[in-house]
């Protein structure tokens, strides 16, 4: 009952401080039913679960979480100066400091916390701003000689990336996740190409 028990704790603040105990022990004095639990222990709990919500929605948690967008942007570029490997290839910064962030948060090494909700909405919010700033802004579009060329670079390379990403998941398939999806590697060239909105939905479905 945790409505009722944060609604107990409130109330016995306001009304009449005393320790946890003695506040649950007086849950009874009030003219209606304030809190149904009749454990102890749970009020303890529900101190416990409202101390991480607060955190997670708080100014200062959010905060924090941009700021570990910048940390990780900021990790992901000084990998692409210093290691060779990432001279030669073309690893786009974010995506980069989207594996470290996986690799350092709760799905691997759980040494970085995320809120996934603010980044959902981030990702929701600014994709808009982002479409409203490009039909204010004036182009000039010129037909190139090489536009075929580009036009099946950016193909193969999106076929490239399935092909990885499938062989990824079968070895997954065959080594420790027999029951995945083979077509799960398809998410790779999905959301590097459609962008962060595709690999949001992705994520959260």
């Amino acid at each position: 009952d945790l409505n009722g028990l944060a609604k107990l704790l409130v109330f016995g603040r306001a009304l009449c401080p005393e320790s946890k105990l003695e506040t649950f022990r007086e849950r009874n004095r009030y003219a209606f039913s304030v809190a149904s639990s009749e454990s102890l222990a749970e009020i303890y709990r529900t101190l416990d679960c409202l101390d991480e919500k607060s955190v997670m929605n708080s100014d200062w948690a959010v905060s924090i979480n941009i700021v570990l967008i910048f940390v990780l942007m900021f990790a992901a570029k000084l990998i692409k100066e210093k290691l060779g490997i990432f001279k030669s290839i073309i690893v786009p910064t974010a995506l980069l400091a989207g594996f470290l962030g996986l690799i350092l948060g709760p799905e691997a090494l759980g040494l970085l916390r995320f809120d996934t909700s603010l980044y959902e909405r981030l990702v929701f919010h600014f994709m808009g701003i982002g479409f409203i700033a490009l039909t204010l802004s004036e182009r000039s579009v010129k037909q190139k000689a090489d536009s075929v060329k580009s036009g099946l670079f950016i193909i193969s390379t999106y076929c490239f990336q399935g092909l990885i990403g499938m062989l990824a998941v079968l070895f997954l398939i065959i080594t420790v996740k027999p029951e995945l999806f083979v077509g799960l590697g398809l998410m790779l060239p999905l959301a590097y190409g459609q962008g962060p909105g595709f690999a949001s939905s992705i994520g959260s479905s």
